[in-house]
């Protein structure tokens, strides 16, 4: 059996990070084989790829010294992270004392042992149950960089067209300047949980990031009403599905009840509108554009740079009334000596890495009240967690 190295290491992960994506699809539509985590099955089912390959592998790399330091740093985000229950509040104070053997079997003996034993192989969970844990580690944090919302990665989306002849850099000009994907005459919005898109050129079902089901309606409504004519979104690199799909998992009902932030408050002058640099909110106004950045007091941050997201949309005037013209939200990525002339700067731009838009709406008359309810809130109300700051930056502009 050959020797499990560094590379043959990530191309396990990389496998079961797609047959994982496989095992989503069917667990949305009711036929998938397993209930727990898709990695933790494998473990259960003693995968050679785990066993023979990269449980040794860690074990190694374990008793080399090479990995500890990354595990524990792993395992004390995935417990800031998750909370678990019955852990020592001093979570600091258990990572210092223990080792990671330690760590991972009083784990074990608190949430997994009376599942272990009612399987067969009992034996050969306790006994890999460490090299599991790391694996899982290490595969999560693999998973999460995949997944990432600040990657700009459209390989396999673009691989997903040219096999079908289309070069989305030729054909769609948002894909070719954003990585975005044109919705076009031949495409269908599902407005739906895990909102997505199905292409009838390419018979493939891509699913859209960083725009949940509420913001998804709202602009197949638009569409409908035909207050949109363009608009295009940042897809999921690595989810995509054969066919239309439109199975859903239901989510909970806080998620899906969730309570619309800007409830009852007043009708907002545009004329009204001002610019303001609060601690977490930028608001920049002038005769034919609205921006607004939000920074939260625990900001994102990538390797290299702090993560702020804005909202901005360009309007005009007629016959009195005022319309959106373009709308788009967008992650801006500052350098660290950027981002402290920012603070007393808003002329600062942030150009650390390029701008990635989740959506962007073009070529559209958006009226800024429809159904008695200010626009704007409803597309801040779904990306900015600041609610409250917001709230009081509008009852400034209320129309009496």
């Amino acid at each position: 059996m050959k020797r499990c190295d560094k590379t043959r290491f990530y191309e396990i992960m990389a496998e079961i990070y797609t047959e994982t994506m496989n095992d989503c699809a069917k667990r949305m539509s009711g036929k998938s084989l397993y209930s727990s985590p898709y990695i933790f099955h494998r473990f259960l089912e003693e995968d050679p790829r785990l066993t023979d390959e990269s449980f040794p592998y860690i074990q190694i790399e374990l008793s080399n010294g090479n990995m500890k330091d990354q595990i524990r740093e792993l395992y004390r985000k995935s417990m800031v992270k998750e909370k678990r229950a019955g852990y020592p509040n001093d979570l600091i104070k258990l990572l210092n004392t223990f080792t990671i053997d330690q760590l991972f079997e009083q784990e074990r003996i608190t949430f997994y042992q009376w599942s272990f034993e009612r399987q067969k192989n009992t034996n050969f969970l306790n006994n890999q149950f460490v090299h599991y844990r790391c694996f899982e580690l290490l595969y999560n944090d693999y998973s999460d960089r995949r997944n990432s919302l600040f990657s700009d990665k459209v390989d396999q989306l673009n691989q997903c067209y040219s096999d079908q002849g289309i070069d989305l850099r030729l054909t769609d000009s948002q894909f070719l300047k954003y990585g975005l994907l044109s919705l076009g005459r031949d495409m269908e919005l599902l407005a739906i949980d895990n909102p997505r898109i199905y292409d009838k050129r390419v018979d493939t079902t891509f699913f859209i990031r960083n725009v949940n089901r509420e913001l998804a309606e709202l602009l197949e409504n638009w569409i409908s009403k035909n207050y949109v004519s363009a608009v295009s979104f940042r897809m999921d690199n690595e989810w995509m599905i054969e066919n239309r799909f439109d199975k859903q998992v239901l989510l909970e009902e806080v998620e899906r009840g969730k309570v619309f932030s800007f409830e009852g408050l007043g009708k907002v002058s545009i004329t009204k509108l001002y610019s303001v640099w609060m601690d977490t909110l930028w608001v920049t106004i002038d005769e034919s554009n609205i921006t607004f950045e939000e920074i939260p007091m625990d900001f994102d941050t990538t390797e290299e740079h702090i993560v702020t997201q804005v909202v901005h949309l360009e309007y005009g005037q007629e016959g009195g009334e005022f319309y959106i013209n373009h709308i788009d939200h967008e992650y801006i990525f500052y350098t660290v000596e950027e981002f402290a002339i920012r603070q007393s700067n808003p002329k600062q731009k942030g150009e650390g890495a390029k701008r990635l838009k989740s959506f962007k709406v073009d070529d559209s008359r958006i009226p800024f009240y429809i159904e008695e309810q200010f626009t704007l809130y409803r597309i801040l109300d779904q990306y900015f967690t600041n609610k409250e700051l917001l709230k009081e930056y509008f009852e400034q502009v209320i129309d009496a």
